[in-house]
């Protein structure tokens, strides 16, 4: 379990987000939970160098996933599974583009303020999942159990995804989320970082990095979650009930002591 306190944020252009490493030599993740995990590339995939017994890889596509799937006979706690995460369950427009790696439920056409030349390739009707459902199952106990649990997410929009996590989201202890830095008309708001924030900061979690991408729109913020704003309000809430309890024991006493004088008085009649 992680205690951060007078947390403050910081942008860096660097290609890695030095925080992740100090965090990790901090409070080494148990489990990873790595949502929109890809062809297995990139700056999030570098939790597979820290020896984590727990995994959970998951991506919309499961043929990208292909490069996991070897990694399951060396490490038996890990799990590879495809699925479509939204905070609903039912049936949702998938969109695949040009870039595999734009890939979402966003359409491509949307992103063409930041990537001229995006096009959409196919756009298909997928079945979505809850995370918190996806969680619940019996293939998913022992990573239920472990602690800390870190969550990555490589794709948009994220905010969805965390919705549909439900109360998981008070177990874990950070986050690391592909977000959008800047506002966009045409873009699902949900992928940007200050409405995310919005849903995370009254669950206890602050952002302290946020590193630009290959374009200064896009970007990736690191949140942790402060323990010590959690707990707060649950400590007034108990000292609150524990100054009750301490009233209405005097005024139990002060009624025993008048029943004993009334018996008292009775006796000697």
């Amino acid at each position: 379990m992680m205690v951060t306190s007078n947390i403050k944020r910081s942008i860096s252009t660097e290609p890695v987000s030095k925080p992740i490493h100090l965090l990790q030599k901090l409070a080494p993740p148990q489990a990873i939970i790595h949502i929109g995990a890809g062809t297995g590339n990139g700056e999030m995939h570098q939790w597979r160098q820290w020896d984590i017994p727990h995994a959970l890889i998951i991506d919309a596509d499961q043929e990208r996933l292909n490069w996991a799937k070897p990694l399951l006979t060396e490490n038996p706690d890990w799990r590879v599974l495809s699925a479509v995460l939204a905070d609903t369950e039912g049936e949702i427009d998938y969109y695949q583009a040009s870039n595999p790696e734009e890939d979402s439920l966003i359409s491509p056409q949307c992103m063409n303020r930041l990537w001229p030349n995006l096009h959409t390739i196919t756009k298909d009707l997928r079945p979505t999942r809850r995370l918190d459902h996806l969680l619940a199952e019996d293939h998913c106990a022992a990573l239920e159990r472990a602690d800390p649990t870190w969550v990555f997410i490589d794709c948009f929009p994220a905010l969805p995804i965390l919705k549909g996590a439900g109360t998981y989201i008070d177990r874990w202890s950070v986050l690391w989320l592909r977000v959008l830095l800047q506002s966009n008309p045409e873009i699902d708001e949900d992928a940007t970082l200050e409405r995310t924030e919005a849903l995370l900061q009254p669950r206890g979690f602050r952002c302290i990095d946020v590193t630009e991408s290959n374009h200064p729109a896009v970007g990736y913020a690191l949140l942790v979650r402060d323990w010590r704003a959690v707990l707060q309000p649950q400590i007034g809430t108990l000292t609150q009930a524990n100054a009750t309890l301490t009233e209405e024991k005097l005024a139990l006493t002060a009624q025993q002591d008048t029943l004993e004088q009334e018996i008292t008085a009775l006796t000697q009649a």
